[in-house]
């Protein structure tokens, strides 16, 4: 079964994970929470457009979901070494759309969600996440127009826990697609953007500074065509407070 490139890496790193769990690592991987759930659903929609001059037009949509989904989180080896938590939805779902002109659509589609963190290290001064995540949705428009929006989110965030400077560097890619349906001017969206950022900043009673940077890079290969383009960010900030301070 092909999977899109983030998808694929989640699983790849969850089945490395996992692989610590043979015997030959005894207890390597401990689950602390595990849930699952079967979702089933049924939408009947019935709608109708009513235009001045035009005759009446009618839009009937059958929907049937059918969905598991399971989360589970822990740990590997230690609590302070390596926390993880993974959560999914997967199914599938057939719909049949259409209207008293004639207009007809149906089919089958996958419905494929998750959720993962690896967070290595997480109790030390420094630590690293490794996040990914997919999201679908589905926007029920009046004159009978579906939109249907997907997108998928893969990065990481490496945190500096310094007494003096906290700082986080953050690196993230979403890639997200916007598709009307049944339009009839159809349109496609589908944009990947880039960003990575230092953020550092340390307040006290008696001073505040902050320090952010922030490179981010969009490419737009939408229809009608968007322009790609990019933004660099710098942002700065020191204050002194003058006073008499009591500390217990």
């Amino acid at each position: 079964m092909w999977l899109p490139g983030p998808t694929r890496l989640v699983w790849a790193w969850f089945a490395a994970l996992f692989a610590l769990g043979t015997p030959a690592w005894g207890q390597a991987v401990n689950i602390d929470n595990l849930n699952g759930e079967l979702e089933l659903g049924v939408l009947i929609r019935r709608q109708t457009s009513n235009t001045t001059g035009r005759p009446e037009r009618r839009f009937d949509e059958n929907r049937f979901d059918e969905a598991i989904g399971i989360d589970f989180d822990g740990y590997s080896l230690s609590p302070k070494v390596l926390r993880f938590s993974l959560g999914g939805r997967f199914g599938l779902q057939q719909a049949d759309r259409e209207s008293n002109l004639g207009d007809l659509s149906s089919g089958d589609s996958n419905i494929l969600e998750y959720d993962a963190n690896l967070h290595f290290f997480p109790t030390s001064p420094v630590s690293l996440l490794l996040f990914a995540n997919r999201f679908q949705d589905r926007l029920n428009q009046s004159f009978g127009t579906d939109t249907e929006s997907s997108g998928q989110i893969l990065g990481s965030t490496l945190h500096f826990g310094a007494p003096f400077f906290p700082s986080v560097l953050t690196w993230r890619e979403l890639s997200s697609e916007v598709e009307s349906i049944g339009a009839a001017f159809p349109s496609r969206r589908f944009e990947t953007r880039q960003l990575i950022e230092y953020s550092g900043q340390r307040f006290t009673n008696r001073s505040q500074v902050l320090l952010r940077l922030r490179e981010e890079e969009v490419t737009d290969d939408s229809f009608p065509p968007v322009p790609d383009y990019r933004i660099r960010e710098a942002t700065g900030m020191f204050g002194r407070r003058f006073g008499v301070y009591l500390e217990k």
